[in-house]
């Protein structure tokens, strides 16, 4: 995962680690703890998507 991209994604859309950890129903914690590994399930990556209108996600999530 590209975490530097995906944190420039938060700034981009305005929001914060906390945002996006109450959208997926996790902890702050678990968010961070899911960005520092850099995992997260599908299901979550498909929402994050969405709420972040991220446009190339293969690159994102999956560092291709």
């Amino acid at each position: 995962m590209k975490v530097k991209e995906f944190k420039a994604i938060l700034v981009r859309e305005n929001k914060t680690q906390g945002d996006c950890a109450k959208y997926l129903g996790i902890s702050e914690n678990t968010m961070s703890a899911k960005l520092k590994r850099g995992v997260f399930g599908s299901d979550e990556i498909t929402k994050l998507i969405s709420y972040l209108h991220i446009d190339n996600p293969t690159y994102i999530f999956f560092g291709m």
